[in-house]
């Protein structure tokens, strides 16, 4: 992204943030309405912005546990 449209761009999303427009609970709300804004003010239609449900691998678990009994 060319400096100028990265100007543009976060002095939008910092309007939209100052208007509450991020303001919710729902993840999936936020990447979308986010998206938008990026979008729409950057004109480049290949932004966007995903947020994934996270699920803990059994791997990920055995790292978090410390003590044998887990």
């Amino acid at each position: 992204m060319f400096p100028e449209v990265a100007e543009r761009v976060a002095a939008q999303l910092r309007r939209r943030h100052g208007c509450g427009v991020y303001a919710t609970a729902d993840p999936f709300d936020f990447a979308t309405r986010l998206t938008q804004d990026l979008r729409q003010a950057s004109g480049d239609l290949h932004l966007r912005v995903v947020r994934y449900a996270l699920r803990a691998t059994p791997r990920d678990a055995a790292s978090r546990c410390s003590s044998a009994a887990c």
